[in-house]
């Protein structure tokens, strides 16, 4: 996954890794991707294009080190590839590589678990993924937190808490089954607040399907599809909202975009599922809510408007003061450290 010019946020963090990871210690010598989110009988050509390239690529050896991401198809190549001369090989796992309960997901987790094991350092983005690595009998010692390349601090600042009410709330992530959001509108539009808005941005295959529910559910007015948001546009946006609200129903690897919320000063009401929980305290930098459930993110949504100004401020202060833990400069700069001690 790379972001394409059609596909700005598509694998985003993989771009973001290759820009902000090597430094004058650590160069990146080559790479393979596939460019843009593809479909049907293209991508199946993308991905043997993919798998034949690393093949070629591996066995020519130019290198020191190999770092793959998502451990799906992209470990297909090394079961071709010998390693005769030891390279160092780091694997960076990103959530369905790990989680995915399909019976292809399965299956290539069995394929693929003597390369998890026989890695030098397999990368995951939170805490809430040791269990499950050590699950696969990978050591412990062998794995390593990175959250997903950190956050940019030039793209998402805030220069003071929120203090101005917008009465806008918003989402920003994949339109797709899981990410809970017939659960977000059918909650906001049980919400009486005449002048409240709601703003959902990104792509996804659910876009008609959840425009048609705010048709059914009278709040077409109130709900705007933003689209697709190039990532030097985000913070903008969440500067003129008043909470980022992250409702998935799925095992969240990490959930970087609500650390990047947090960033620009934004609570957080989110469900707290997966990786979410360990940065999301609810009461300190934003407010948990049920997964699913309809009217208890209503009702938590309705709490952060009615609390005093000095709460939501507060919920501002811990959001930024919980994203200064996750830049990108510090998380690189300790994930450099750990590749050297591989040498």
């Amino acid at each position: 996954m790379y972001p394409s010019e059609s596909s700005p946020n598509f694998g985003v963090f993989v771009r973001n890794f290759e820009n902000e990871f090597p430094d004058d210690s650590i160069q990146i010598v080559d790479k393979t991707v596939i460019y843009g989110k593809k479909k049907g009988f293209r991508l199946l050509l993308e991905y043997v294009r993919f798998i034949f390239e690393s093949i070629q690529k591996l066995n020519r050896g130019e290198f020191d080190l190999v770092y793959v991401h998502f451990l799906q198809h992209s470990l297909i190549p090394f079961h071709f590839w010998k390693n005769r001369y030891k390279k160092k090989i780091v694997l960076n796992a990103h959530g369905t590589d790990i989680l995915g309960q399909g019976r292809l997901y399965k299956w290539m987790r069995k394929w693929n678990l003597p390369i998890f094991r026989n890695a030098d350092l397999v990368i995951v983005p939170s805490y809430f993924f040791v269990s499950k690595l050590t699950a696969l009998v990978v050591e412990k010692e062998k794995i390593e937190i990175y959250p997903s390349g950190g956050i940019n601090p030039k793209i998402f600042y805030s220069e003071r808490p929120k203090e101005e009410l917008f009465y806008r709330i918003g989402y920003l992530g994949r339109l797709d089954r899981g990410k809970g959001l017939e659960t977000l509108i059918r909650a906001f539009a049980k919400l009486s607040f005449k002048e409240l808005q709601l703003e959902i941005c990104g792509p996804g295959v659910l876009e008609a399907d959840l425009k048609k529910l705010c048709e059914t559910l009278n709040i077409s007015s109130k709900v705007k599809f933003l689209g697709n948001i190039p990532q030097d546009k985000i913070r903008k946006i969440f500067l003129t909202w008043d909470a980022f609200v992250f409702p998935s129903e799925l095992e969240e690897s990490l959930g970087l975009v609500g650390l990047e919320a947090m960033a620009c000063g934004l609570p957080v009401i989110g469900s707290g599922k997966g990786g979410m929980a360990t940065y999301l305290d609810s009461g300190k930098n934003g407010i948990d809510f049920e997964p699913g459930n309809v009217i208890d993110l209503k009702e938590k949504i309705l709490e952060f408007y009615v609390q005093n100004q000095e709460f939501r401020l507060n919920l501002s202060r811990g959001a930024i003061a919980t994203a200064n833990r996750y830049r990108a400069g510090d998380v690189n700069s300790k994930l450099r450290k750990k590749v050297h001690s591989l040498f």
